[in-house]
């Protein structure tokens, strides 16, 4: 189960590396944690801290910003 979770996990990265510019691939990477929580409470009843919750929003607006914020010309 390993093996597959890590080679769907790469190839969904590669992909997404060829059709998007490598620095917002790299930040959107970010939101794996907070997928795993979110996976975390929902399969496994875990409870989440709110120290957790308020970074994974911080993390979730910060990825955010970089998508939302315009392109500087030079």
């Amino acid at each position: 189960m390993g093996i597959i979770c890590q080679l769907a996990g790469w190839i969904t990265i590669n992909y997404a590396i060829s059709r998007l510019e490598s620095t917002k691939v790299s930040i959107a990477l970010l939101s794996q944690t907070v997928t795993t929580g979110l996976l975390a409470v929902v399969l496994l009843g875990e409870e989440l801290s709110v120290v957790e919750i308020i970074g994974s929003v911080i993390v979730l607006a910060g990825i955010a910003i970089t998508f939302l914020k315009p392109k500087v010309v030079a």
